[in-house]
């Protein structure tokens, strides 16, 4: 069986250490601003990774209610492994174990933050999720792969303008397990330079995102596809950018909503192959497990009295502490919008206009936009996506308003977020020239082809591909 193995929650105490400078993460990460700094443990059952997952609600406004998320995730295959540390979805910093260090990918507007050791702690953690893996599979006689195909979305970081610099970001999601070939074409041509890759990102729902970016120039009849393949949507071997086989991975996570803290819930769960193994709910007071060495091992460490005080204790020692700091770090910044209104089409007769309204690079996610007719919000013949995260932090939405013009009236896109004290209004200036009309219609008929045209966002026959059209 799997009794005593090392999915067990650490005896240790995290708390952050302030420190004065900034320099570059490396190795024990002793440079960093905010670390974590662990006691010596004093048990061998020590967890191969712990993940936080922090829910908190802001109520500065009644439309306004964030869902905060801390994660930290170490998982492996037979042949690879990953380490990385984000808040909400995004990347703080993750271990290259090639370079043996310490990656920070933290936005410029947070305050420092690192951790004590990550990257030595990290490789530990590794070691005990390969012991764990080698020990389900034989234990469980090397069970059949779980599987849960991409969903693609290509868009654009900011508005297109042709002949200026731009990042294309193709986001991948939902899938399982975490390995995928993610590739890019300018006009049928591979395309290798200017391109980058975020880290695997563990979902609530035990699935996978990752965000690819293509730096590029637009031109007139320029066509960019990004491809994905993955196991899950074709039968040939596929290039793999983690690794295939069965994964295995560990999470600590730290839920609330209030800002005192008064509830918060602590949740420690072990997962193999997608499926939760077992689980500790501070809300139960006891491990329940889920399969059937599952709930050996959920046996196993419910006897351990010590073990237990120390779990159920770690609501307090370990997420309140940890929570009170990352929220100033991170949580508490707010980056305000970078706002456009376009033309889409002219109003012709009985035919209405159609206006688009484009934020851009805002922090945190939560946003609202509204349009308004002479003071009076619009709420009929108006669509709008959902927030779209770029992977590097900041987020988009877009917002369509279709009407019929009538002489005189004033047209404004009302955004509401975190960084305002107030609504920020921005009127619709007919007044451009025929050329310039015609200028903006055609790149924000781009931004329209990404954004709204591609609503699914899935494509999965033999592969998942999304593809964009610059205007000519």
């Amino acid at each position: 069986g799997l009794e005593g193995s090392s999915c067990s929650f650490s005896k240790t105490k995290d708390q952050y250490q302030k420190r004065p400078g900034r320099k570059k993460l490396s190795g024990a990460l002793e440079d960093s601003n905010y670390q974590v700094v662990s006691e010596k443990r004093s048990s061998d059952r020590i967890m191969a990774l712990f993940k936080i997952l922090v829910l908190f609600t802001v109520l500065e406004t009644a439309y306004l209610q964030a869902m905060y998320r801390d994660v930290k995730f170490v998982g492996c295959s037979d042949t690879e492994r990953e380490a990385m540390y984000g808040f909400d979805g995004e990347e703080l910093f993750h271990s290259d174990f090639n370079k043996k260090e310490a990656v920070d990918t933290s936005p410029d507007f947070a305050d420092p933050v690192g951790f004590l050791g990550f990257y030595s702690n990290s490789i530990f953690q590794i070691e005990n999720c390969k012991t764990n893996l080698a020990t389900l599979k034989t234990y469980l006689k090397d069970p059949d792969e779980n599987m849960a195909p991409p969903q693609t979305s290509i868009y654009t970081k900011h508005g297109v303008d042709l002949g200026k610099e731009n990042t294309l970001i193709c986001h991948v999601t939902g899938f399982y397990p975490p390995p995928v070939n993610i590739s890019w074409t300018k006009n049928n041509e591979v395309v290798t330079e200017e391109i980058s890759f975020s880290q695997y990102r563990l979902k609530t729902d035990g699935t996978f995102n990752i965000f690819s970016s293509l730096k590029f120039t637009p031109a007139d009849g320029d066509i960019y596809s990004c491809t994905v393949k993955h196991k899950s949507i074709q039968q040939q071997p596929t290039t793999k950018t983690w690794a295939d086989g069965l994964h295995y991975y560990m999470s600590a996570e730290c839920l609330y909503r209030k800002s005192d803290y008064t509830d918060m819930e602590f949740i420690h769960s072990c997962s193999f192959n997608k499926d939760v193994e077992f689980q500790f709910n501070s809300s139960v007071g006891k491990y329940v497990g889920f399969t059937d060495d599952g709930k050996k091992q959920a046996e196993y460490f419910n006897k351990d009295q010590a073990y237990m005080q120390q779990v159920k204790a770690a609501v307090h020692t370990f997420c309140k502490n940890n929570a009170q700091l990352s929220d100033s770090a991170v949580r508490d910044k707010a980056i305000e919008p970078t706002v456009i209104v376009k033309s889409v089409k002219q109003g012709e007769g009985r035919h209405p206009a159609l206006l688009l309204c484009s934020a851009y690079d805002f922090y945190p996610e939560k946003i609202k936009v509204s349009w308004t007719r002479d003071g009076a919000e619009m709420t009929s013949d108006v669509t709008a996506t959902m927030e779209m995260a770029d992977g590097d932090w900041f987020y988009q939405i877009h917002s369509e308003l279709e009407y019929t013009p009538k002489s005189g009236e004033r047209i404004a896109c009302v955004v509401e977020h975190a960084s305002a004290t107030r609504p920020l209004v921005y009127y619709w200036e007919p007044s451009h020239s025929k050329s310039e009309r015609n200028y903006v219609i055609g790149a924000s008929g781009l931004v329209l082809g990404l954004i709204l045209a591609v609503a699914g966002f899935i494509f999965y026959k033999k592969k998942s591909s999304g593809r964009i059209l610059v205007p000519s």
